[in-house]
């Protein structure tokens, strides 16, 4: 009985030993971590409307804030095109980012590059500040033409990025005004100076004419800021010349202007004549004039309204006719 127990034990070793033996570990189907599952990372954001309107900002670090939040950004709609290929024509300080930027979300090179160093957004004439000469210096190759108050004007055309030359006159009634303008520049990190020089003469032509009037001088202007908005201060001197008399003038200047959107441009300046010439009025500071207005302007063209008021003994009877001022106007074209 013990001897058929063990012979059953036997037989069921055997057949359990020739049975398939268990898979090989290499051979177990994976087991699935809840820890080594992860889902996709998010797709980058597309711009939001918000973020777009930065990029039009007339303020380069708004702008300078939408480039670095579009290089993070996915646009697979192209809302940002226009205005990534605009910003890469027009943009003084960011034409290269936002071209290197369109080539990197759209795959190819922006339209506009080519021309983005010689054609720059509008900037309502930053060579002047209402008229005070500024800092600024008109770039190589671009000219510009003002005409003040509609009856005289001045020509200007850069010949480098620092040096601009033009001339001036006015419309013939009764005498012939002929000048010549230079201006050399030097622009530095956060601003620019200038040199500006003047030369011109009056030729009266009625009557046979009287002696013709000559004036010539000039001098520096600073200017801290970037073409949009800045701070101008500066200095003029001038001699004139009739005959065998002469005198002369100094015209210290202060002023800024500030460009409140893509169009317009606020600007305003003041201004110190003093005679320095013997027995020459006014003294510094017996007459102040303050010039202010606005400047709205296109891609090549531009206009002031502002308004001249003068400050001195005397001067309140002016703004009894005139309460805000003698009106100075001025329209101006770039070529």
């Amino acid at each position: 009985m013990k001897r058929g127990a063990a012979g059953v034990l036997l037989c069921a070793s055997v057949a359990w030993a020739q049975e398939e033996p268990p898979p090989a570990p290499s051979e177990l189907p994976p087991v699935v971590s809840p820890v080594a599952v992860s889902t996709p990372p998010p797709a980058p954001p597309e711009p939001t409307p918000r973020l777009l309107a930065l990029c039009e900002s007339v303020d380069v670090v708004a702008r300078t804030y939408c480039i670095e939040e579009l290089e993070r950004a996915a646009d697979p709609r192209g809302l940002a095109r226009g205005l990534l290929s605009e910003m890469a024509m027009h943009d003084e300080e960011l034409h290269d980012r936002a071209a290197a930027l369109h080539l990197h979300l759209y795959g190819e090179a922006s339209p506009a590059f080519e021309v983005a160093r010689a054609r720059r957004g509008p900037e309502g004439d930053p060579n002047r500040v209402v008229y005070a000469p500024t800092g600024f210096t008109r770039r190589a190759g671009d000219g510009g033409v003002n005409l003040f108050e509609l009856g005289t004007f001045a020509l200007d055309y850069g010949v480098t990025d620092e040096v601009q030359i033009g001339i001036q006159s006015a419309i013939p009634i009764g005498i012939a005004t002929l000048g010549a303008i230079g201006k050399v520049g030097a622009p530095f990190e956060g601003g620019a100076a200038s040199l500006t020089l003047n030369a011109i003469g009056l030729f009266p032509f009625v009557d046979g004419g009287d002696d013709p009037l000559f004036v010539y001088g000039g001098g520096p202007s600073f200017t801290i800021g970037d073409r949009r908005s800045y701070v101008n201060l500066g200095g003029l001197v001038y001699f004139f010349s009739v005959g065998r008399e002469s005198v002369t003038f100094a015209l210290p200047h202060i002023g800024g202007s500030y460009m409140i959107s893509k169009r317009v441009r606020l600007g305003g300046e003041i201004y110190f004549p003093m005679g320095l010439s013997d027995d020459t009025d006014p003294a510094l500071g017996e007459f102040v004039a303050v010039l202010w207005g606005v400047r709205i302007f296109g891609d090549a063209v531009w206009g002031d309204i502002a308004l001249f008021d003068p400050i001195c003994d005397g001067c309140e009877e002016i703004y009894r006719v005139i309460p805000l001022g003698i009106p100075f106007l001025n329209i101006g074209f770039g070529f």
